[in-house]
């Protein structure tokens, strides 16, 4: 096991935990389901790295690496995993079409303000970082076409008819 696949693996495995809050969340106040399903896909993705690292982490404990180490290792990446699948469960209300008007209207409420807006041919072409400062926006995910894009840089071109999701950031 090398520390640095497992970090990588780990970091991974918290980033996506939080996409998939993120998205779970956005696909309820927006009833999208293939938001909801992007989500599940997720939630999947985290299972496969989580049983993956803990592989790295048994192979780990024949070559002398002390437990109490692989046991946070373990746990981390277990704790990452059940929110990620709270985190589907939410979305699956979405895709049973069982959304109820309060949860809509709470997260609406809510200190962070997701926003979903479809890029037009006025902002095709830019790159994210330019894109909204003056709105304070943090995007997460972009759906284009049939594609996400999970995290994208602030770096990231911007296309006619991409799906942002993101959250304003309050002043």
């Amino acid at each position: 096991m090398t520390s640095k696949n497992v970090k990588e693996m780990i970091t991974e495995i918290k980033d996506l935990s939080v996409l998939a809050v993120d998205l779970a969340y956005c696909s309820i106040l927006f009833a999208d389901k293939d938001l909801a399903k992007e989500v599940s896909f997720i939630s999947e993705k985290i299972e496969a790295l989580r049983e993956s690292m803990e592989k790295s982490v048994l192979m780990a404990a024949t070559s002398g690496v002390k437990e109490d180490e692989l046991i946070g290792i373990l746990r981390l990446a277990s704790y990452s995993e059940r929110i990620s699948s709270v985190a589907e469960e939410l979305a699956k209300t979405v895709l049973k079409g069982q959304i109820h008007d309060v949860e809509k209207s709470a997260l609406g409420e809510a200190e962070e303000k997701f926003i979903r807006l479809k890029i037009g041919r006025e902002d095709s072409g830019k790159i994210i970082l330019n894109f909204g400062p003056e709105k304070r926006i943090w995007v997460f995910a972009i759906k284009r076409k049939k594609s996400w894009i999970h995290h994208p840089k602030s770096s990231q071109r911007l296309e006619t008819d991409d799906l942002i999701y993101g959250w304003h950031k309050p002043v």
